[in-house]
């Protein structure tokens, strides 16, 4: 019997070192990247270096005209390497354009998202600490956010006040404030449950302290997935302004406002439009594949 017994303890420890090694093989596994994954890094690094040395880059004036080179198709389709990607109806180049564009576009798409965030985990925040009528307030204003279209908002506000980009960049932010706030003040009510929060609540540490140096460091992982899919929506939301001819205003560009530019020459002239719109679909899907890659690495539920 004893001896019997020594070798199960001695199998039950064989048996538990299998999973141990697993445990320590796995994170190993984690750091796999898919290729698809590393694509859409390099296309959104691409892209981020390309907006920042936009005047470096650019082989023209984006505003230089040339009525002796208008609709000059791209390469392979009958154009020259003097215009890579053919100029538009007034002999624009369109590969400057599409720089300086890339460039305005990812700016208030930056900005917009860095104030939506902002406003949204702020009041999320301080909802989620306070409770009470404070918290009824916040969602009652999420909720009216959720209820009204906040195209048609964007377009009443711009149509009051104008399409300049002081007035656009705070409006296009606001769009996602009420998705920071709403996760946010979820995150907070999660964390607030768990016993270092009660050890510090017990401790004399004040509202403040506890939400800014305990609470928020422990509910930015979901934050900063929201990010990556509220950034393609301000991008879109922009764009969609800009073709309708509310959003950025010549001389400055965006990618929204060559896509309009060209909706007229779609037949004929087709690069027009379809250059800035392969663009802005594929810096939005590289930014939806990588928010969705890095929910999965960030969230421990969808371990497995």
């Amino acid at each position: 019997m004893p001896g019997s017994a020594v070798r199960d303890r001695r199998g039950s420890a064989t048996v538990g070192a299998a999973p141990a090694e697993r445990l320590e093989r796995r994170p190993r596994r984690r750091l796999k990247i898919p290729p698809v994954i590393w694509l859409s890094i390099g296309l959104l690094a691409v892209a981020l270096i390309v907006a920042l040395l936009a005047p470096l880059l650019e082989p023209y004036r984006p505003t230089a005209q040339s009525l002796r080179a208008r609709l000059v198709p791209p390469v392979g389709f009958g154009g020259t390497l003097a215009h890579v990607l053919g100029t538009d109806h007034l002999g624009r180049d369109i590969l400057a354009r599409l720089i300086e564009s890339l460039r305005m576009t990812l700016f208030i798409a930056a900005l917009g998202t860095l104030i939506g965030a902002l406003v949204g985990i702020a009041l999320g925040l301080l909802a989620g600490t306070a409770g009470g009528f404070v918290d009824s307030f916040i969602m009652f204003l999420v909720d009216i956010q959720l209820a009204i279209p906040f195209t048609l908002a964007a377009l009443t506000v711009i149509g009051i006040f104008g399409t300049s980009i002081a007035i656009l960049i705070p409006v296009i932010g606001l769009a996602g404030w009420s998705q920071y706030a709403r996760l946010t003040r979820g995150q907070v009510l999660s964390v607030r449950q768990m016993l270092y929060v009660e050890a510090v609540q017990a401790l004399g540490g004040s509202q403040r302290r506890l939400a800014l140096r305990h609470i928020l460091p422990n509910v930015t992982s979901p934050i900063i997935v929201l990010v990556t899919y509220t950034f393609s929506q301000i991008m879109l939301l922009e764009s969609s302004l800009s073709f309708l001819g509310l959003g950025v205003q010549p001389p400055q560009m965006s990618l929204g406002m060559m896509v309009g530019d060209g909706r007229n020459y779609l037949i004929g002239s087709w690069w027009i439009a379809v250059a800035p719109a392969a663009v802005l679909v594929a810096i939005t899907v590289a930014l939806a594949l990588f928010g969705d890659w890095l929910r999965d690495r960030l969230d421990p539920r969808l371990e497995r």
